[in-house]
């Protein structure tokens, strides 16, 4: 029977099972670019000199790669050492180099690699490489986790508990805290079974409503920063403020709620309502209740965690609109299309004597892909502007935005982060620029002309 695992989650698995340590890196676009062959050059030259990604200090402490020595005596300032890999995907075993050149400082490149593993990717692909234990005989293992690939990301993402300012860590082994979270879990869950409460246990882990997990983030983020409102006229990074709640703090309290209740629904299944069901039984029970698990468990773990994604997005926008007092309307119908925020207001939309400058469409989309071009539909002589805290946007769907006339509006970190590919694009904007320049710039005179009721910080 098919499964929803992707071939890449399968080899993250068999890295990780198979590593004492595991290095993971978000590639940058140095660390891609120079894969990649530059067209407008009539003699195919790459795009950058650089050979191979870039291995931060992080990486390379704790003697996780081999100690770099000078190999040739008339070059003492060439420090390298040689690198026995296995790239999973292809098999293929390569002697990569990793160089320094210490004039030039502390940097340091992983040469030699396969070039095809890091062609095409997309911006904020991943890099991991495991190191396996003594004995061993291939002692590296790498794997090129493409950002396209969406649940092989957020599997990544989740096993390693990475935060949207990720660059590069080593691990010895998945963080702790998830070890300490996962045997609370699995000792509550047992103690359960032993005392027949398992379905009250199941009932008491129940996934809170996404509008509650979002007011506690919000919560805890003003706590954090000791702030009264998110009124995004008084952050000097708006756009950064949501990306921390929504990406990091509200994730994070999801993810505790969503292992609780899904582990617990799983072993309920397994247990059939016995109160100490042996290994025979569970087995059988897998085996007769296979299609249960999957549809009834696997499958609404993952549409639940999806959905809760964009839900959270919007309510922390709507609260952002709401603290800085901004007139607008959320999901009214507009011809064939429901608009996540219309302002002013729909009515204001539909004028037709009104100036292009009157109104605007902000769509939200936590991740993009192809449904960006959704928003296209919503275009009605007004500017379109779509929101996303999403850094692994490739750039020809950036240009085609351009095209299309559509703004698209970042955090302030992604739009100079060196992972992303928003920096000097002409139709990315940050969040900061849209509220004070788009709104408060360019709308408040026509807005207040208007006698709209609406107040700027």
């Amino acid at each position: 029977m098919k499964t929803d695992t992707s071939p890449t989650i399968d080899l993250i698995k068999q890295l990780v099972d198979a590593s004492r340590m595991i290095a993971v890196k978000k590639l940058s676009r140095n660390d891609r670019s120079w894969a990649e062959v530059d067209l407008n050059r009539e003699n195919g030259d790459k795009k950058s000199n650089q050979g191979g990604p870039y291995i931060p200090f992080e990486i390379r402490r704790d003697e996780f790669f081999p100690c770099l020595s000078a190999k040739n005596a008339s070059k003492p300032h060439i420090l390298e050492a040689l690198v026995e890999t296995c790239w999973l995907r292809t098999g293929e075993i390569r002697e990569c180099r990793l160089v320094n050149y210490s004039n030039k400082g502390k940097e340091c490149h992983l040469t030699r690699v396969p070039k095809e593993e890091f062609s095409g990717i997309g911006p904020a692909s991943f890099l991991v490489i495991g190191k396996a234990g003594n004995g061993s005989h291939i002692p590296y293992s790498c794997l090129v986790v493409d950002s396209a690939e969406d649940d092989a990301c957020a599997f990544l993402e989740t096993l390693f508990d990475i935060t949207p300012s990720f660059e590069a860590r080593l691990f010895s082994g998945l963080p702790s805290e998830l070890v300490r979270e996962d045997d609370a879990i699995a000792n509550a869950i047992l103690n359960a079974i032993a005392t027949g409460g398992l379905e009250s246990l199941f009932m008491s882990w129940d996934i809170p409503k996404p509008v509650l997990l979002a007011s506690e983030a919000q919560g805890i983020y003003l706590s954090k920063y000791n702030l009264k409102s998110l009124n995004p006229f008084d952050l000097s990074c708006p756009g950064d403020a949501l990306m921390e709640i929504s990406r990091d703090i509200e994730l994070g309290i999801y993810m505790k709620h969503h292992t609780r209740h899904y582990a617990a629904k799983m072993v309920g299944v397994l247990a059939g309502g016995q109160p100490n069901p042996s290994l025979a039984d569970m087995i059988g029970a897998l085996a007769r209740n296979f299609g249960v698990l999957y549809k009834e468990v696997m499958l609404s773990a993952v549409q639940r965690m999806k959905a809760r994604a964009g839900a959270s997005f919007e309510h922390h926008v709507r609260r952002m609109l709401i603290d800085g007092r901004l007139p607008f309307d959320e999901q009214k119908p507009s011809g064939n299309q429901r608009p996540d925020f219309i302002l002013p207001s729909l009515v204001r939309l539909h004028l037709t004597t009104r100036s292009r400058d009157e109104a605007l469409i902000l769509s939200l989309k936590t991740t993009l892909r192809e449904r960006w071009k959704q928003v296209v539909k919503e275009v009605r002589n007004c500017d379109v502007f779509l929101a996303t805290v999403d850094d692994k946007v490739a750039a020809d769907a950036i240009a085609d935005m351009r095209n299309d006339g559509i703004y698209l509006v970042v955090p302030e970190s992604l739009k100079r982060s060196a992972y992303a590919e928003y920096e000097g694009r002409s139709n990315v904007i940050t969040f900061k620029e849209f509220f004070e320049s788009d709104i408060a710039l360019k709308r408040k005179p026509i807005w207040l002309a208007a006698k709209i009721p609406c107040a700027f910080g």
